[in-house]
């Protein structure tokens, strides 16, 4: 097994890591994105275990639909997913492996996406950022830097409470994704 498909330490379930080619989606509620302009906010890949969605197997409208279940309560509307941010598996990991400047180094993000399938959501994913290419010591929290490029990196899918789409709004760098 490579050091690529070691689970790591804190997650020692983590076996399967998704290959780059994969697409995942992240859920997207109205704080997070506006839907006028395209735009959405530079800190939702900011968690150090952020949730996505594979798309591969199951198309871009049922991953939809799963991610809708998967986080909508009626309770808390907030939570409601008004679109969803699709981007390439291999593009996180490259996000990650440009530089940022940082004191007292420059600082990297050793990203990998690890299959966690849930009860509500089999397709269910998450993005680890780690201190360290080995994938050990996952970081507490990923920078805003890394976050914000992830953000601008993602092809955005409005969609209304039933999770059609709506609308979309491609990547604002350009991206070799689709």
């Amino acid at each position: 097994m490579s050091s690529e498909n070691k689970p790591d330490k804190t997650y020692p379930a983590r076996e399967v890591v998704l290959p780059d080619h994969e697409v995942v989606i992240r859920g997207l509620s109205v704080e997070e994105w506006d839907p006028l302009s395209g735009k959405c906010s530079p800190g939702i890949f900011q968690r150090p275990d952020t949730s996505v969605t594979r798309i591969d197997t199951v198309g871009l409208e049922t991953a939809i639909q799963l991610v809708k279940a998967d986080v909508e309560k009626p309770e808390r509307p907030e939570l409601n997913v008004s679109g969803v941010g699709a981007i390439n598996v291999g593009k996180i990991k490259e996000i990650g492996q440009q530089p940022v400047p940082a004191k007292p180094a420059p600082e990297l993000h050793h990203f990998q996406v690890w299959e966690e399938p849930t009860k509500k959501n089999a397709h269910h994913a998450e993005v680890v950022a780690y201190q360290e290419a080995a994938y050990i010591n996952p970081r507490k929290k990923v920078a805003l830097s890394y976050s914000k490029q992830l953000s601008k990196a993602v092809h955005i899918y409005s969609v209304d409470s039933l999770g059609r789409i709506t609308g979309d709004s491609p990547p604002t760098e350009g991206d070799e994704r689709f």
